[in-house]
């Protein structure tokens, strides 16, 4: 697992940014020993250095993009852009692994990254982002959960401390494991 690069891509929220934060300091601390750097742009980006070029770097390096997916991570140019960029080099070179946690409940056509309806919905909202529409095999798209206890996709339990803890516990978990796996 030396060189093996994880990004955490977000869209900046009072709940997302903590979540991720402890995400962040989880797969350190639990996947770090096994050789895997873990880009989270509020810690890996010095004060005050140019954000985007740093991101580019990372986005090229990173062996795993990881996505919290939500309704406001749709709308964001720049996640879309981070999921653009991540989606090309897979497309490409068969990297990064693309993994999805659920952030927040959303209609499952919202997860569908080649849908019309979600473009037109973008388009209406007047969002500059559009969705992807080169990733079509659901083989392709990793998602690691949250699961419930019946292992239905759930969204994070940002409100509830605990079970969130719990929840990121278990993906990182399950991040390591696919580290594992041959690629």
């Amino acid at each position: 697992m030396p060189g093996t690069h994880l990004f955490l891509s977000y869209q900046r929220s009072a709940v997302t940014t903590p979540a991720v934060e402890r995400l962040s300091r989880r797969a350190r601390v639990q996947l770090g020993g096994q050789g895997v750097q873990v880009f989270f742009d509020q810690r890996s980006i010095a004060a005050g250095a140019a954000w985007e070029p740093a991101i580019d770097a990372a986005l090229a390096r990173c062996t795993h993009f990881l996505a919290l997916v939500s309704v406001d991570y749709w709308l964001s140019e720049q996640c879309m852009r981070e999921l653009e960029i991540a989606v090309s080099r897979y497309e490409q070179t068969g990297a990064p692994r693309l993994l999805f946690v659920l952030a927040d409940k959303l209609d499952p056509n919202d997860l569908a990254l080649d849908s019309s309806a979600a473009a037109l919905r973008l388009a209406e909202q007047g969002s500059a982002a559009a969705p992807l529409r080169r990733v079509s095999n659901a083989g392709q798209i990793n998602f690691l959960g949250p699961h419930d206890a019946a292992g239905r996709l759930v969204r994070l339990a940002f409100e509830q401390p605990a079970q969130l803890d719990d929840q990121l516990a278990a993906m990182v978990a399950g991040i390591g494991t696919l580290l594992r796996e041959a690629p």
